[in-house]
């Protein structure tokens, strides 16, 4: 190889590095913008994991004081027994139209036998 081949492939190879060298800078750019992204994301999603947490503490907390404290409850109880009433009113008002029921029919029997017109 004569000296002005080598200085030229030296040239050469020395522009393919210059070229690779750039493009591995480029891509190091690329890779620090996206590692910020990444970085503020995990951020957010650190933050949103412990708002999460903390919401799902404070409505269990919320869930435990309305169980204790329902202003419901009283109706709901006042409401049982108001239906428990009802359904032994009906059961007795009931069997008093049967059992009078029988106790006509029993006293109309009799008065036929006894008047004798059966």
């Amino acid at each position: 190889m004569e000296n002005s081949e080598f200085q030229l492939l030296s040239q050469q190879i020395t522009a393919l590095q210059t070229m690779t060298h750039a493009q591995f800078i480029n891509v190091n750019d690329r890779l620090d913008k996206i590692n910020g992204k990444v970085a503020h994301h995990e951020e957010q999603i650190t933050e949103a994991l412990i708002e999460r947490a903390q919401n799902r503490e404070q409505q269990r907390n919320q869930a435990n004081v309305h169980v204790i404290n329902c202003p419901v409850k009283p109706r709901v109880e006042a409401l049982e027994k108001e239906s428990i009433s009802t359904k032994a009113v009906k059961s007795w008002i009931l069997a008093s139209v049967g059992v009078t029921g029988i106790v006509v029919t029993i006293i109309f029997a009799l008065f036929k036998i006894f008047t004798g017109s059966v």
